[in-house]
């Protein structure tokens, strides 16, 4: 066989390739896990609003200030959870208003130096005067049971008219 000159080599064939498409490289996953989380954050700070718009409602009411008072002003309530006794975080109930007035249903927290306890009231309010009909306090610790405004019972006068229920009507709370 003769000899090959190298200068008439045939040259290899060049393989003409186009580069690859650029990748997302994963980035896709990101976009994704990112809509995601803002989806929920956006879906916790409208949570966040309306849970607080409902606190302060229910702290507006007339009915629950006043029970706010009578609570704070109650010896049998300072002496289990003590002195000051302050507004808790959770508040929740229901208001109805009408013509006549305003009347309320709330379960909220107070605390003290010493625990915190539940309190419970049913009331109205109407022309600025608030009428309690039951206040409840339970002590977280110890469970006990404070009556400070018991529910109107069937009870029944000497000339057999019924009395009253036990309600405590108060000033306006404002």
């Amino acid at each position: 066989m003769p000899p090959v000159n190298p200068s008439h080599a045939p040259e290899p064939p060049v393989w003409q390739t186009e580069p690859p498409p650029p990748s997302s490289g994963g980035k896709w996953v990101l976009y994704g896990c990112g809509g995601c989380l803002s989806l929920v954050a956006i879906l916790a700070v409208v949570g966040w609003i309306g849970f607080s718009k409902l606190m302060s409602t229910v702290k507006a009411s007339p009915v629950y200030k006043a029970a706010l008072v009578e609570v704070q002003r109650s010896p049998e309530v300072v002496a289990e959870i003590g002195e000051p006794i302050s507004e808790g975080f959770m508040s929740i109930g229901k208001t109805s208003k009408d013509l006549k007035g305003e009347s309320g249903e709330y379960t909220f927290m107070v605390k003290g130096p010493k625990g915190e306890a539940l309190a419970m009231v049913l009331g109205e309010s109407a022309d600025g005067a608030v009428t309690l009909s039951r206040l409840t306090v339970t002590v977280a610790a110890t469970k006990k049971v404070i009556e400070l405004v018991a529910p109107a019972g069937p009870a029944a006068a000497e000339d057999g008219k019924a009395l009253p229920g036990e309600t405590k009507a108060l000033p306006g709370a404002d």
